[in-house]
């Protein structure tokens, strides 16, 4: 009766991938095991597979998490046969048996390289290589990763070729991606691989110490990109090896190309849900770290509104006490959006807190802030509108920097604010700033915007304009209001659909 062998298919790679079975083996996650599979969901003495006059049985030993033949649990300390091909899974692990094929001496031959011998054994019948063919389409398509499913594909192609070795090389860089055997046969070299970019299984010569041995060489595929070279060593030139070994090595790439493509789009499908969930979790940071969407800091009432055109947004909105009792008032809008721009947002929000306490000179703060964003902002500036109001005598003193997007809404009318302004912030590292000072009067309300707002288009692309912010404020009476009544009307400009980028809107009041 020949010898069969444990084939490792899925799940956590092994210091062996083939391990012959021999008349007992003992699995478990005990050291005494032959097969140890270090995982905790493994007992330590999991289960036993046993040689007997007609084959081979398997025991599970009362493991825990059970073992499975081909998906159906086994029952405890019950031997069950086992036919060849038949799959066991024991925690993560998931193995093929197979049968270890002796080479005939009659039809067989040898080459001594490296100081191993391999023995050569004849092209397999038709029938064997198209069983062989359809055990690779199954074993590839639960291969747990690249490594593992080139190791399936140059295993199989040395056995269905009866080649003395294979290796696969990545591309472009040509690296050896996978060998059978691991150690004897050298690997040919990337002199096939312009001939094989044609197209077709292209034949060469592996010169061994003078010993020249023939070659076939076929490209690996992914989305007709090419991924890698597979390449075959023979002992010696056969006729059949032309006709037969290529048919066989196009259906094993194919199905390896296909396999592969598709562990690629779950490895990226991965990265998109982990990339998603660190989004998510980026702009539940943004709104912890942002004022209550409506409230009041000392005697300024406000309302704001935030709508990001990516998860993250790049718009900045802040009210809070600094230690000598002024309360600063931050707008910001980072130029682009998403994940860039919202870092860029959070960083200068915190470096302008830190800052604002640590003075109470306005405009040094904002020239030190400003140095900040030219060094960290990788080209990106920031538009700011950035104010200290004292309310012991209700002055404020601000820096327009860039920014703009500030009116005085007062009596249904909309005006401009009487400041000068500057550039935004990063544009130019050693520029200095000056505060500018203002005072908001009585009844009237302060409306900071981004320019997210105003470009808002319609579906007849136009935009929302100041225009629009005066017509939706018409009958508010408080900053609440305007943020209700502004957010509706952009809703009903754009026909439900929102702002493409960041749009955010800030109404004062002092109380």
């Amino acid at each position: 009766m020949s010898d069969w062998q444990l084939e490792l298919v899925g799940g956590p790679a092994l210091p062996e991938r083939l391990l012959p079975i021999g008349d007992a083996l003992l699995i478990g996650r005990s050291a005494e095991c032959r097969l140890l599979l270090p995982d905790a969901s493994v007992s330590r003495l999991h289960a036993r597979i046993d040689r007997h006059s007609k084959g081979y049985s398997v025991t599970d030993l009362g493991s825990r998490g059970g073992s499975f033949i081909n998906d159906e649990q086994l029952p405890a300390n019950q031997a069950m046969s086992l036919r060849e091909h038949d799959r066991l899974r024991i925690g993560p692990f998931r193995f093929r048996l197979r049968r270890i094929e002796p080479a005939p001496d009659s039809l067989g031959g040898s080459v001594r390289a490296a100081g191993a011998t391999i023995v050569a054994q004849p092209l397999l019948a038709a029938e064997r290589r198209l069983e062989l063919l359809v055990e690779f389409a199954a074993s590839s398509s639960q291969a747990a990763d690249r490594h593992a499913l080139a190791l399936l594909l140059v295993d199989y192609a040395r056995r269905g070729c009866t080649a003395l070795g294979a290796s696969l090389r990545t591309l472009p860089d040509g690296a050896v991606w996978a060998q059978s055997p691991a150690e004897g046969i050298p690997s040919p070299g990337l002199e096939a691989l312009d001939a094989a970019r044609q197209g077709g299984v292209v034949p060469g010569v592996l010169d061994i110490e003078g010993l020249k041995l023939p070659t076939l060489s076929v490209l690996l595929k992914v989305d007709k990109t090419p991924t890698g070279l597979l390449q075959l060593v023979f002992e010696r030139p056969d006729p059949r090896q032309r006709v037969e070994a290529p048919e066989l090595l196009h259906a094993l790439t194919r199905l390896a190309g296909l396999s592969l493509g598709n562990l690629e789009r779950i490895a990226a499908e991965g990265r998109m849900r982990q990339l998603q969930a660190d989004l998510e979790q980026a702009r539940e940071v943004q709104k912890r770290i942002a004022p209550p969407p409506a409230g009041q800091v000392g005697p300024l009432r406000y309302g704001f509104h935030l709508h990001p055109g990516a998860v993250v947004a790049g718009d900045l909105v802040d009210l809070f006490a600094v230690a000598d009792g002024r309360i600063a008032v931050v707008m910001g809008d980072v130029a682009g959006h998403g994940v860039g721009a919202g870092y860029l947002m959070g960083s200068t929000q915190a470096f302008l807190h830190a800052a604002l306490g640590e003075t109470r000179d306005l405009a040094q703060a904002v020239t030190r802030c400003n140095r900040y964003v030219a060094r960290v902002g990788g080209g990106r500036f920031v538009t700011a509108w950035i104010a200290l109001h004292d309310p012991k005598d209700g002055s404020w003193q601000v820096i327009d920097a860039g920014h703009s997007h500030a009116v005085l809404w007062q009596r249904s009318v909309v005006g401009k604010l009487p400041l000068s302004g500057t550039f935004p912030l990063g544009v130019d590292p050693w520029a200095e700033f000056r505060a500018e000072r203002w005072r908001l009067p009585p009844g009237g309300r302060l409306l900071l915007y981004s320019d997210g707002v105003v470009e808002h288009r319609a579906p007849d692309q136009r935009e929302f304009g100041v225009s629009g912010i005066a017509e939706a404020l018409m009958v508010s009476q408080s900053p609440a209001e305007d943020v209700a009544l502004l957010t509706a009307a952009l809703d009903r400009h754009g026909h439900g659909v929102p702002p493409n980028d960041d749009a955010t809107f800030l109404s004062i009041t002092i109380s």
